[in-house]
């Protein structure tokens, strides 16, 4: 088992729980089972974080 710090073990969580919402968008689930247990290899706990809102589009000024 390779020896991470800290901080690289966060950056690998992070990088495979975007590989994972890929695959699952994708229905990969031979692939997605696999990065699920290298989350779990690695002792990764809870779940990807919720996708960000759109942004609100501006409103157009009306003239008077």
């Amino acid at each position: 088992m390779e020896s991470l710090t800290d901080e690289q073990r966060e950056d690998r969580i992070g990088a495979l729980i975007r590989e994972l919402a890929g695959y699952e968008q994708r229905g990969d689930t031979d692939r997605a089972k696999q990065v699920k247990t290298e989350l779990d290899r690695l002792g990764a706990k809870g779940k990807a974080p919720q996708k960000r809102a759109a942004k609100a589009k501006p409103k157009k000024r009306t003239e008077l």
